[in-house]
């Protein structure tokens, strides 16, 4: 008997994927011949739509506008800003306190 050697699954790159589904999605591809120049099956093909298809949706249902974290960023970086300036001003007065009490 004549044993075969089982596959191995094969990652795909994002890359990868977007040049199989770009391939498969033009008018004169032939599914049969992507899926073998690829050395994939229907349901990876499946697969890849299915994610393609929820990645543009995802990023279709963000709208226009500003990203939520250049939002949070720009907080961070005022907060940071506000604490630098009150660490100035209490270094300032435990200087001066020093100073009046004889410690410096």
């Amino acid at each position: 008997m004549d044993e075969e050697t089982p596959r191995r699954r094969r990652r795909l790159s994002a890359e990868d994927k977007w040049k199989i589904f770009t391939e498969a999605s033009t008018k004169d591809a032939k599914i049969a011949d992507v899926l073998r120049r690829w050395g994939i099956d229907s349901s990876q093909l499946a697969r890849i739509r299915t994610q393609v298809r929820e990645g543009a949706l995802t990023q279709l249902k963000k709208g226009p506008g500003r990203n939520p974290k250049d939002h949070e960023e720009e907080e961070l970086k005022s907060e940071l800003l506000r604490l630098e300036s009150a660490f100035k001003e209490v270094s300032i007065e435990n200087t001066l306190l020093r100073k009046k009490s004889g410690w410096a």
